[in-house]
């Protein structure tokens, strides 16, 4: 899958969430995405704990291997509609980052 792909359904996806939402202000709107983050991040922590087991029984019979994958996606996109949101470049700011990144020294 290329970025391409990827603005392209995240610019749908805010579209369809305007649309639904057009009852709503911009910043509300803006702001709630901003909490789906968190809200994703909180279920793939919960699907990570439940992969390395550490949930209750019952949680760990009722383990799906796949749905970690879409909970890291999830992630993923509500990030990337949040940074559109904010006319983030993403493709630039990954280059922008992956660059400093590469200049860290580590001391032992």
């Amino acid at each position: 899958m290329e970025i391409k792909e990827i603005n392209e359904f995240i610019g749908s996806e805010i579209k369809r969430l305007e649309e639904y939402y057009s009852h709503k202000h911009c910043d509300e709107l803006t702001m709630a995405m901003g909490f789906k983050v968190i809200e994703e991040v909180g279920e793939l922590f919960n699907e990570m704990l439940t992969h390395k087991g550490y949930q209750r029984k019952d949680k760990l019979e009722n383990l799906q291997v796949d749905e970690i994958k879409k909970e890291f996606a999830d992630v993923i996109f509500t990030v990337l509609i949040l940074a559109k949101r904010f006319d983030v470049d993403i493709e630039e700011a990954m280059k922008i980052k992956m660059n400093e990144i590469k200049q860290r020294v580590y001391k032992k």
